[in-house]
């Protein structure tokens, strides 16, 4: 199973779309004023999941929450489970989409050839990670 990570331009312009020919989901991290964005081929996922919360690696109002990593995480693991494909998008495609790119490679998931490198957000990458049962960086 794949995950790709992009931008919401590259999500707007449809260059998300070649992952594979499985099942995918879409799940979309968006500034906490940003509206939801209808990806180009839309019907062609199976399950579209939203989240708001800003790209600070502080914990404050506007960060990621607790309840939100585990929704996460969950996401991921139920996508495993059925043998999903997962996009991913935030808005550069970097630090929070990264996150979870880096956070669905613990399970097991393999990062899409023609995906953004990231550079995930540490808080949201430590939040999902536990999470997931990961209590330690090194497992």
């Amino acid at each position: 199973m794949k995950i790709g990570n992009y931008s919401i331009s590259q999500i707007k312009n449809g260059e998300h779309f070649n992952i594979s020919d499985r099942p995918c989901i879409l799940i979309q991290i968006l500034d906490n004023d940003e509206m939801e964005v209808i990806p180009f081929h839309f019907s062609k996922f199976k399950e579209s999941y939203r989240f708001n919360f800003l790209d600070t690696n502080e914990e404050s109002i506007y960060s990621i929450t607790n309840s939100q990593a585990k929704d996460i995480s969950e996401i991921l693991i139920n996508s495993k489970k059925l043998n999903y494909d997962i996009i991913v998008h935030c808005h550069a495609g970097i630090c929070r989409s990264g996150a979870i790119t880096e956070s669905a490679k613990l399970i097991g998931y393999e990062v899409a050839h023609d995906s953004n490198k990231g550079i995930p957000n540490s808080l949201v990458y430590n939040k999902i990670r536990v999470a997931l049962g990961f209590k330690y960086s090194w497992e």
